[in-house]
């Protein structure tokens, strides 16, 4: 049973894709490429704008030689699932993968599995260990070198014995050729690696400026300390987590106590504004919202309003964006101040990395964008 799901999956993906390209496009292309794109979070409506800005940024690369056609499909925040989705990809015959990455510790295993089959792979989302593109890269291209070594020297060995005869010769022969048909089977030219994305642990930098440009640095009841509660659709991603994190030890280091008072995570609307009406009500409320999402604003404006709470006045409130909104006009009414992790930019810039990959111009690449600020 386990097998025929397998197989199933296997050519579901082969034969299921978003296209990319208008019709005259989709028409005219002599080559099409397929692109794999695994999604950390579905829930998340980050996550989810970075797909639809995926297919918007390959639509718009795609022309009259090449065709891009995407499958975009959701991890739902399993490393194992993520991971899985890749294997998918590369033995459906995907020419690339986008990977918006769960669990940095899976990185090397994903990136080597693509790198060994000829299977490019832009990386994006979690943490990322910067060096791993050169050191996956040199590692496979030194052992393909080293089986070319391998094949070059059967080649040579059967030059050699061409003119042996006889019994032990024969099968010295034979056990060189099918030694050295076997390695060279599995011979590619190793696909290439780069990392583009926002650089999580540097966050709480961005975060820390809108915090300086408040009353009282954010201390909403001046008692000396600043409490805060994160509010996110779904779980709490990896880079709230990390986010978060590192603003507290930029706080720390400044010398100004901080804690989180409460984590509200639901991806049903009215549970969450609920949940968020309750610990504005409580008897000590947080200085701070930061949602986490666009969605997640709309959660905590949501319950503000039902409140008659005001942003500025009675708490402060703090988001992350996708930049498919723009926030400034609910600035300071609505909102302290955003920090925009720009999906646009980010799809736009994956793109044009496969296409230096496909030209030759292409490199290893680590990128982290600049987060943008509005406050």
């Amino acid at each position: 049973m386990k097998r025929t799901i397998l197989l199933a999956l296997v050519l579901f993906l082969c034969l299921s894709t978003v296209s990319c390209g208008s019709a005259d496009k989709k028409e005219n292309a002599s080559v099409i490429k397929r692109i794999g794109v695994t999604l950390s979070a579905g829930d998340d409506s980050i996550c989810r704008d970075l797909g639809a800005a995926l297919e918007s940024a390959f639509n718009d690369i795609s022309n009259e030689k090449i065709r891009y056609e995407l499958y975009v499909i959701d991890a739902a925040r399993s490393a194992n699932g993520q991971y899985n989705h890749v294997d998918l990809f590369i033995s459906s015959g995907y020419d690339a993968i986008v990977v918006d990455l769960i669990d940095g510790s899976k990185a090397y295993d994903i990136a080597k599995k693509a790198v060994e089959n000829g299977v490019d792979v832009v990386f994006t989302g979690k943490d990322y260990p910067g060096q791993m593109p050169e050191e996956i890269y040199n590692e496979v291209r030194t052992a393909i070198d080293e089986e070319s070594g391998f094949e070059n020297a059967c080649r040579e060995q059967l030059s050699a014995f061409r003119d042996t005869s006889g019994v032990y010769g024969k099968i010295l022969l034979g056990a060189v050729y099918s030694a050295g048909k076997e390695r060279t089977t599995r011979l590619v030219e190793p696909g290439r690696i780069s990392y583009i994305g926002y650089y999580a642990p540097s966050a709480g930098t961005g975060l820390i400026e809108i915090l300086d440009s408040l009353p009282s640095g954010g201390d909403m009841d001046r008692n000396g300390s600043i409490e805060y509660a994160v509010i996110c659709t779904g779980k709490e991603t990896p880079f709230s987590k990390s986010a978060m994190l590192s603003l507290t030890e930029m706080l720390n280091e400044k010398g100004v106590v901080s804690s989180k008072v409460k984590t509200v995570a639901s991806n049903e609307k009215d549970s969450a504004v609920d949940s968020i009406v309750k610990l504005l009500t409580s008897e000590d409320p947080p200085d701070i919202l930061f949602a986490m999402s666009d969605a997640a604003f709309s959660y905590a404006d949501e319950a503000l309003t039902s409140l008659g709470m005001k942003v500025g006045k009675d708490i402060f409130m703090i988001s992350v964006s996708s930049g498919a909104e723009d926030l400034t006009e609910k600035i300071p009414d609505s909102l302290s101040g955003a920090m925009v992790c720009n999906t646009t930019v980010l799809a736009e810039k994956i793109a044009q990395a496969m296409i230096g990959y496909e030209d030759g111009t292409g490199s290893d690449l680590v990128e982290y964008l600049d987060f943008g600020l509005v406050y």
